[in-house]
């Protein structure tokens, strides 16, 4: 009788040993459900931030292309208004040249007709350099041509 005890209590302890590692087992397979859904959804987040990222990396490239066009375009404005400070620089020398040149003529002129009037006193005075004149007022009209 003790026997049959003893194995009705390890039968009993094996059925229950069985349903533990059923209840086991099917937690254990949800478990691992759960854990697959969350691996899914981590692998789509990861994809979906490759997404981005990649996107962003895009948009870093393109920006940086732009920024270069900008920068090479700003260094040939920097030459254009160096080219053009050097031609406004020649012009204001040009200008500065052709003031003096102008202020020489206006002295030669000056002096031309200060000979031109001295000869046609002389005309008027009598002494004969009628032709002296007419080469002083031909050098005059030469002068203010040029």
């Amino acid at each position: 009788e003790e026997i049959s005890e003893t194995r009705a209590k390890i039968h009993a302890e094996d059925g229950v040993t069985r349903e533990a590692d059923l209840v086991l087992k099917a937690a254990l397979k949800a478990q691992a459900a759960e854990l697959k859904e969350q691996l899914q959804a981590a692998e789509k987040l990861a994809l979906a931030r490759r997404r981005d990222v990649s996107d962003a990396t895009a948009e870093l490239r393109r920006a940086e292309e732009a920024n270069k066009v900008a920068r090479e375009c700003i260094d040939e404005l920097h030459g254009i208004v160096r080219e053009t400070n050097a031609e406004i620089a020649n012009l204001h020398t040009a200008a500065a040249r052709a003031g003096e040149e102008r202020a020489e003529d206006a002295a030669k002129l000056e002096r031309l007709r200060h000979e031109l009037e001295a000869a046609a006193a002389r005309v008027d005075k009598g002494d004969g350099v009628v032709v002296e004149a007419q080469i002083a007022r031909e050098h005059m009209e030469a002068e203010a041509r040029a």
